[in-house]
């Protein structure tokens, strides 16, 4: 199975960036807290993206332990980044 990693750095920085990411159906995308100091979420906008949050709340990403999703539909998915730098960020699932 594809993963993608996305790491949220203690200098406010994210990478890759997170604005547009393409993957295939089943890949599992892990957000990772590299940033011992502060806290990271992500937060889904829209009701598509929640199922796969949890809901519309935010969701902390702790310090060493990722939160991982594995996008098995095809469809462009939008959440945010919180706390961090905030950016509206979205997913691409393709075939």
């Amino acid at each position: 199975r594809p993963t993608v990693t996305i790491t949220f750095h203690n200098d406010l920085t994210i990478t890759p960036d997170p604005s547009i990411i393409r993957v295939p159906v089943v890949t599992k995308v892990s957000w990772v807290n590299a940033d011992e100091f502060k806290p990271h979420a992500v937060q889904a906008i829209n009701v598509q993206t929640a199922e796969y949050f949890g809901g519309m709340g935010t969701v902390t990403v702790p310090y060493g332990t990722p939160l991982e999703v594995i996008f098995d539909k095809e469809g462009a998915y939008d959440y945010k980044t919180v706390f961090q730098q905030e950016m509206d960020c979205k997913i691409i699932v393709y075939k």
